[in-house]
């Protein structure tokens, strides 16, 4: 998919080479590794001719992607992926991640928005799916205030600093979204 998706005073578009110096700033920041799960990632296994770009540039496989989230002024301030996209099932998931510099500001629950009304009105889709770990209270404060509701969890999901902590999965479908999102 070789999609752009305008947003309230964002852009959504696909991932160019251009972008790698901002992925791999964000792949060494650990407050975003901790977020995602990823914070202790074992990077020394990738071996000669590895690029940053081959974590976030997907095969095409359904609508999977990931889009470059771009500020009003063009700063790139992130990224948003929708994966597992099962149009057959009515459903996708996705997770994004935001530099440290466009924290808080808004272009989280712009770009959500952004994919979930692309997503839903242009695509089809029926349902979105968000895993947002127990730890994460800026997440789950977000996907609650976009009208997400809690569909489950899956019990010690992932370890932190020794600590276990849960997954919780928030959903919203296409109908909920219109609702909440007039």
């Amino acid at each position: 998919m070789k999609t752009t998706i305008d947003g309230d005073k964002i852009k959504l578009r696909p991932l160019s080479h251009d972008d790698r110096s901002y992925l791999e700033e964000m792949e060494t920041d650990s407050w975003a590794r901790t977020m995602n799960g990823n914070e202790e990632a074992d990077d020394s296994n990738r071996g000669e001719g590895y690029s940053v770009m081959d974590n976030y540039i997907l095969v095409p496989s359904n609508d999977s992607v990931t889009f470059a989230i771009e500020s009003d002024s063009g700063e790139f301030c992130g990224i948003i992926t929708t994966h597992h996209c099962h149009k057959e099932a009515g459903y996708f998931k996705y997770g994004l991640t935001l530099r440290a510099g466009f924290r808080r500001k808004g272009h989280a629950s712009k770009a959500v928005r952004a994919v979930l009304g692309y997503y839903f009105g242009v695509l089809g889709y029926k349902k979105a799916i968000a895993e947002v770990y127990s730890f994460n209270q800026i997440s789950a404060a977000l996907h609650e205030k976009l009208g997400f509701r809690c569909e489950g969890c899956q019990f010690e999901a992932i370890e932190v600093d020794g600590i276990k902590y849960s997954s919780i999965i928030y959903a919203i479908t296409d109908e909920e979204f219109r609702l909440f999102n007039r």
